[in-house]
């Protein structure tokens, strides 16, 4: 096992009791395949209806029922390296005890959307660009302060695009700049647009080290994946995401138990 001292798992389970439901299932999930693992909760305090977990730390969120609360979860990492994953996933592979090894030296690594994939993805591709990574997976290096820096101003840019108070303006007109960027209406709800455009077009964050976690699709297999973009030594993390419209618990477990 490669597992440091301080390397952990990070889960955010905010707005639904799906989430919490899904958040404990995956915790369980990992344990079965790395028993001394850490895991980390970031969870709306109301959504809590037990004592009986098993995460290693709980942290509760600012602010409830936001849908973006992942954002704001993956800065508070308790971890020196942390792998964040979205709550309606399941761990299902031994190879998960190698996952932190395969950070290296990055800041920041992510599953790849690959161009096989983009049927299965709402919105992916815009006028200036298409997405490239996958926010569902991140694992990144949390002892750098840099790093945490990252992470707070995705959280306070998604914040501001959520709300209508920030989208890339044209500098000729200082207006939005909805033709190179696509309709804001159409990706105000999507954190990927802010990835996107604080690695990318913000040169502020132009030294940080993002990578691709090889194999990315054993890492986060969506149920949805057609067979051919599907890897065939297995899933690591299997993704069972249904939108954004998880208000059903039995969605998000196995034949409803």
């Amino acid at each position: 096992m490669n597992q440091k001292p301080n390397d952990g798992f990070l889960i955010v389970a905010s707005k639904t009791k799906s989430f919490y439901i899904s958040a404990k299932f995956l915790a369980e999930s990992i344990k079965d395949y790395m028993p001394d693992a850490k895991v980390c909760l970031v969870v709306d305090e109301d959504l809590i209806d037990d004592h009986n977990h098993m995460f290693d730390h709980m942290i509760f969120t600012e602010r409830q029922d936001d849908y973006r609360a992942k954002l704001w979860g993956m800065s508070k990492s308790p971890f020196d390296r942390t792998l964040y994953l979205d709550a309606d996933m399941e761990c299902c592979h031994e190879d998960v005890e190698g996952v932190f090894e395969l950070l290296g030296d990055h800041d920041m690594m992510f599953t790849e959307i690959k161009d096989i994939q983009r049927p299965i993805f709402k919105t992916s591709v815009f006028p200036a660009g298409k997405f490239t990574y996958n926010g569902g997976v991140c694992l990144y290096n949390s002892s750098r302060s840099r790093v945490i820096d990252f992470m707070y101003r995705w959280w306070e840019l998604y914040c501001l695009q959520k709300n209508d108070l920030w989208w890339p303006t044209d500098p000729d007109t200082g207006k939005w700049a909805e033709k190179r960027y696509g309709d804001r209406h159409d990706m105000k709800w999507w954190d990927q647009f802010t990835l996107w455009y604080l690695l990318n077009e913000d040169p502020q964050w132009n030294d940080m080290s993002v990578g691709i976690i090889p194999e990315g699709e054993r890492y986060n297999e969506y149920s949805l994946f057609w067979a051919n973009m599907r890897n065939e030594k297995g899933a690591v993390f299997r993704h069972y995401s249904r939108g954004l419209s998880k208000d059903n618990p039995a969605m998000y477990t196995i034949n409803g138990q």
